[in-house]
């Protein structure tokens, strides 16, 4: 937490004007609505709802593992998905908190939703089609008698979250538990390879949206090799959680995966650039250590078409997903 939080503002700030650093590309995606929460500390429930003040257009904060540290099933992406850059959500929220366990605990129970501002308070407030993430207009909130643009939150929740949830439900049912109480956030974690958000991946420029910055393609200098090799916050992550089951979502990610743990797999032998649909057809086994009475730690490595970036590959190989 102490150093995935801070870490965007250290890179851009404290490396040489000339030499841009790789995470630099993401305040390329512009300012985005942001909060905090009124009270100092951690709050006294699992809620992410909590009495919150409006801070103004903010770049954002890196991401880390969402959800419980010991959950059986831990599902991976490139990296967390920007709401906020795309018209019709542009009243999300995002967290500025300046307390580490206040970020620690936002995490730890977001589950498949996060916060928006109501429409007709954004509405009200100033938002609308001017309001983009690169005009770094604030919305005029009034203040409150204790003199803070104290707001009203409301829950958003996210499709890939929600698929998630589909896929505890759908696990339940092959299985045949009725009345099961299996959760995104309890039984389900979900962290990125990269811990920074963007809407969209992509490493070309897209002429249906030319303020969408491409990243760099370099391997040898790009995010992947940052944020995932060089810093490696996912696989700590990973190795603090220990999950029986790791789903991967999109081949990209799949790519990545596979070459940063070649060597480790024990069963399955999957190789860089294979195809999904052949990742699916056989049991997966990656090794992540051995523990200190000797036993070897493993886990089950499930391979998907991304949920929402390819939902009709996924709804094709859901069955394939749910079997495995």
């Amino acid at each position: 937490m102490y150093e995935v939080m801070p870490c965007i503002s250290l890179r851009c700030s404290q490396d040489p004007v000339n030499a841009p650093h790789p995470c630099s590309y993401f305040r390329k995606w512009g300012t985005y609505h942001s909060y905090d929460y009124m009270q100092d500390g951690v709050p006294a429930n699992r809620d992410i709802q909590q009495p919150s003040e409006y801070m103004g257009k903010s770049f954002l904060l890196p991401e880390v593992l969402s959800g419980c540290r010991k959950a059986p099933i831990l599902c991976l992406g490139i990296n967390p998905n920007l709401a906020g850059f795309w018209e019709g959500k542009r009243n999300s929220l995002y967290p500025l908190f300046d307390e580490f366990k206040q970020y620690a605990h936002y995490f730890r129970y977001r589950s498949v939703a996060k916060l928006a501002l109501p429409e007709k308070k954004y509405e009200e407030y100033g938002g609308g089609k001017k309001d983009t993430p690169f005009n770094n207009t604030d919305l005029k909130v009034p203040l409150n008698t204790s003199g803070l643009k104290q707001i009203d939150t409301e829950l958003q929740n996210q499709e890939m979250y929600l698929a998630y949830q589909d896929l505890l439900d759908s696990l339940a049912k092959g299985m045949k538990w009725k009345s099961h109480k299996l959760t995104v956030g309890e039984d389900i974690s979900y962290g990125n390879m990269v811990a920074c958000a963007s809407a969209k991946w992509i490493t070309k420029s897209d002429p249906a949206h030319p303020d969408m910055p491409p990243m760099t393609a370099k391997e040898k200098d790009g995010i992947v090799q940052e944020c995932f090799f060089k810093r490696k916050y996912f696989i700590r992550q990973l190795i603090q959680s220990l999950p029986g089951v790791i789903m991967i979502f999109s081949q990209s990610t799949a790519n990545a995966f596979i070459s940063s743990f070649a060597g480790a797999f024990t069963e399955g032998n999957p190789t860089q650039k294979e195809s999904i649909e052949k990742l699916l057809e056989r049991k997966i086994v990656l090794k992540l250590g051995t523990l200190p009475n000797g036993e070897v730690a493993s886990t089950r490595v499930i391979f998907a078409p991304h949920i929402t970036g390819d939902p009709k590959k996924f709804k094709d190989s859901k069955q394939k997903i749910i079997n495995q």
